[in-house]
């Protein structure tokens, strides 16, 4: 380390991030593989046998079941390695299908209404998880670069369970299917998140490798109190609620118009392949080449505005041209568009958050407030659709409501910004006890730091401080 003149440090080399970008790319093809085509297969056969009249009560039963399992997650994170618990909510997935296809053959309702709630719920927790594993690897400098790039691995990962869904669905049978696809992605998965851990690459400033001390009892739960002490982390929240809300509308409405199109679970199975498979191609050319020039030019805030405005348009839409065109649309933006854009910069939003609560702060949203959201959620759409309000009528008020869902996410971006300055003022005045000193002087302080992730973090907010 070399200092200068005035006796600062100078910033440390850039390092590589090839090998980590390589090898979670890889890894994260794989866990969306398994939870594409768990949930695609699950979904087809849910549809062809229960009818998309029942998804309310099947929205209000996942967000009754992750309740629980939030406050579980809670207690797990901070007792086990992030990466080993990725591996191990993988291979419950694929056990939680398998004893769902042994029930389908005593019940075929229950054990397909166990099947589609499994693949939804644990795929909210795989998501979480994912998160927090990714931000043990990156700085906030390197994630503007290596995060759309990791993200592509999500089209990687759709376009093969596309080509499986299309081919295997008629021969193997959608029953079957929903085991063995998912099945050999997991176990795969699992093996190169484990071994992710020995690459070298970072590894002097990585976080997260060491087993942290269990919460006690229902302590998960105070975590909620972690609202109140940041802005951002309120501003998340409510946006959060909102797009839950937005989602399972156009999740009950594209619905509505695959099973009108596409009786049986085979056929609905091959097409869900099909389309999964150009979704992905285009999703690809999205990542490599859209989303980092999107965040690059609008920046984190202004690009989460667009997704928001996103689901808008998807909903005018489905309400004005409801049927399977406005249903490709809807299901492109619930999972499609969204990861290519809103789930890589969810994950850079709560590096603005610090270490010591980011784990907490990704559990809370993604584990309790939405699972909440959800149920209020799951709740009106059981009341509107038992009082006969048509899928149209249902994109209609949520095309209305998407206008809160975009001031929420502009909202979002603003304490964004003032997160990552606060964070890097903190670090200032605590490094130098200048209780008065100015923000420009920690930006210039953390410009020259030793700490990679706080040189990052003060070229990140003297970019947004330009850009405002």
């Amino acid at each position: 380390m070399k200092a200068d003149t005035k006796g600062s440090f100078a910033p440390p080399p850039p390092e590589s991030i090839a090998s980590r970008v390589v090898l979670l790319a890889l890894t994260y093809s794989l866990l969306v593989l398994m939870l594409r085509s768990a949930e695609a297969a699950s979904l087809s056969l849910f549809l062809e046998h229960m009818g998309f009249e029942k998804l309310p009560y099947m929205f209000l039963a996942i967000s009754l079941v992750d309740l629980p399992l939030a406050f579980l997650y809670l207690r797990l994170s901070r007792a086990v390695p992030n990466r080993v618990l990725l591996s191990a909510l993988a291979v419950l997935l694929i056990a939680c299908l398998g004893a769902a296809r042994m029930l389908a053959g005593v019940h075929m309702g229950a054990g397909l209404f166990c099947a589609y709630m499994s693949a939804i719920v644990l795929n909210t927790f795989i998501v979480i998880q994912w998160g927090v594993v990714l931000l043990d690897f990156f700085t906030v400098e390197e994630s503007r670069r290596a995060f759309p790039l990791i993200y592509t691995g999500a089209h990687l990962g759709g376009f093969a369970a596309g080509l499986l869904l299309r081919h295997l669905a008629i021969p193997l049978g959608t029953e079957n299917l929903l085991l063995v696809v998912p099945g050999g992605a997991a176990v795969i998965a699992a093996v190169l998140t484990i071994l992710s851990g020995r690459l070298s690459e970072g590894r002097g400033w990585r976080q997260g490798e060491s087993t942290r001390s269990p919460l006690p009892g229902l302590a998960a739960f105070g975590k909620i109190r972690l609202l109140g002490a940041s802005p951002l982390l309120r501003a998340i929240a409510a946006a959060t609620a909102v797009m839950v809300l937005l989602r399972l509308a156009m999740r009950y409405c594209y619905g509505a118009g695959f099973e009108e199109a596409f009786p049986a679970s085979d056929d609905m199975t091959r097409f869900i392949g099909t389309y999964t498979i150009i979704a992905s191609i285009a999703g690809i050319g999205m990542q490599v080449l859209v989303t980092p020039r999107l965040i690059a030019h609008l920046g984190v805030g202004a690009a989460n505005v667009a997704y928001a405005v996103a689901v808008g348009a998807t909903l005018l839409g489905l309400a004005i041209f409801p049927g399977l065109p406005s249903s490709i649309a809807g299901r492109c933006t619930d999972l499609d568009l969204k990861s290519a854009i809103k789930t890589p910069l969810s994950a850079m939003f709560y590096e603005a958050l610090g270490e010591k609560h980011r784990a907490d702060a990704r559990a809370l949203i993604l584990g309790v407030i939405s699972p909440l959201a959800s149920l209020a959620s799951s709740l009106v759409l059981v009341a509107v659709t038992v009082g006969g309000i048509s899928p149209a009528w249902i994109a209609a008020a949520g095309c209305a409501l998407s206008a809160a869902f975009v001031v929420l996410s502009h909202l979002q971006g603003r304490a964004y910004r003032r997160a990552l300055a606060s964070r890097i003022l903190e670090w200032h005045r605590r490094r130098t006890g200048d209780d008065d000193a100015s923000l420009e002087s920690a930006v210039h302080a953390g410009l020259r730091a030793p700490d990679r992730r706080i040189c990052d973090m003060a070229r990140e907010v003297k970019r947004l401080r330009k850009g405002s």
